[in-house]
Parts: structure tokens; C-alpha cells; sequence
């Protein structure tokens, strides 16, 4: 996933410098994740392991067309005095958030692998719960307002 994230975080860039920071990239992102975690949430046990790199890839590939742009409407009204604090707080609030979502990814998994038999059906149980979380940023990226240039 990170490495085609930095395949495609300067094509989201450009695409965010070019026409704003608006909900399009983000809400392709999501789409694009959530579509992944419900494709992953159905591939049987034996699944190539090949499927699942172009998932991930796809995943990767994903964020990378949408962070400069959050990072873009999370700044785009700062003031040039106030922004090194906007950036730390943005920063903070993503690595936190980051954090507190792997945290419960683990919480999520551990009690999912103890109600089904099958390690399998856990994993592709909590995909799909992950897949909700991408629908909810969808929802909350359509409020994205392009940057006023």
C-alpha cells in the first residue's frame, strides 16, 4: 500500500494544485478503498497471492489520489502566520487518528477471530466492517469545498 501511495501521491497533488481541493479526489479515494476492503472481504481462503497485491495496490493507489487533497482543505484557510500550527495540528490529528484506527482494527479482529470458527471468515468479517468506515469518509468528504484561489 505505501509504496503505490508514493506512486500516486504527486498525481493527486497536481490534480489537487490544478483544481482545488475539492470532495472529487477524496471521494475517489474512498470509493476506491471501500471497493477494496468489500473485494477483499470476498476473496475465498485460497485466493492467489497476486489478488491480493493488486488490491492492496489498488488501495495504495487510492490514497495516494486523495491526501494532498485533504491535506489542501485542511489548510486552505489558515493564515500564512498561523499555518506551521494548522499543519501540527492537522498532522497531530491524522497520526492519532491513524493510531487510535489500527487500535481498534485489532480490538475489531481479535473479537470477530473468536466468534467464527474460521480465521478466514473473521478477516473477511472485518473487511467488510472497514469497508463501512471508507462509506462514512465518503459521506463526510462531499462536504469538501474546492480552495478559492
Amino acid at each position: 500500500v505505501p509504496g503505490f501511495m508514493a506512486l500516486m501521491v504527486r498525481v493527486g497533488g497536481q490534480w489537487a494544485d490544478q483544481r482545488g481541493s475539492g470532495a472529487l479526489p477524496v471521494a475517489i479515494g474512498f470509493v476506491m478503498q471501500g471497493t477494496v476492503l468489500v473485494a477483499l472481504s470476498l476473496l475465498p481462503a485460497s485466493a492467489p497471492l497476486w489478488q491480493v497485491a493488486v488490491l492492496l495496490a489498488l488501495q495504495g493507489l487510492g490514497v495516494g489520489i486523495m491526501l494532498a487533497a485533504l491535506h489542501s482543505a485542511a489548510l486552505s484557510r489558515t493564515s500564512v502566520e498561523q499555518m506551521g500550527v494548522a499543519a501540527g495540528v492537522y498532522s497531530m490529528v491524522r497520526f492519532s487518528g491513524m493510531a487510535i484506527g489500527t487500535a481498534l482494527a485489532g480490538v475489531l479482529l481479535e473479537n470477530l477471530l473468536g466468534e467464527y470458527a474460521l480465521p478466514i471468515t473473521a478477516y473477511q468479517q472485518a473487511f467488510l466492517n472497514f469497508a463501512f468506515v471508507s462509506l462514512a469518509g465518503l459521506i463526510v468528504s462531499i462536504g469538501l469545498r474546492p480552495r478559492a484561489e
